[in-house]
């Protein structure tokens, strides 16, 4: 049984900045971000434990999006059986984002 995914406003902005960048400066591939955004949604509604545990706060985990360099930050909700996604964040800023 699928989870439900919720992607909280934070994580929703982060994805339109990362959208709006890539359209701009991704011009050979421009749909790859968006693809690795959609099929990563995806894996963690059929598959919430996909990703492994973010060290640097309980309850969250991360599933990394090698083909574009970001990684994905969630939380899984069981008893509601929803996964809520907490951030996009590209994985050579060398800090973890604001709050996680």
């Amino acid at each position: 049984m699928l989870y439900e995914v919720a992607v909280l406003p934070r994580a929703r902005r982060q994805i339109a900045e990362a959208r709006d960048w890539w359209d701009l400066n991704r011009v050979a591939a421009p749909a790859l971000l968006r693809d690795e955004i959609d099929r990563a949604l995806d894996r963690i509604s059929g598959s919430p434990k996909v990703g492994t545990p973010w060290p640097l706060r309980e309850g969250v985990r991360r599933l990394v999006l090698a083909r574009i360099g970001f990684i994905l930050l969630y939380r899984v909700r069981e008893r509601a059986r929803r996964v809520e996604v907490l951030a996009l964040w590209h994985g050579r800023r060398g800090h973890p984002p604001p709050g996680l």
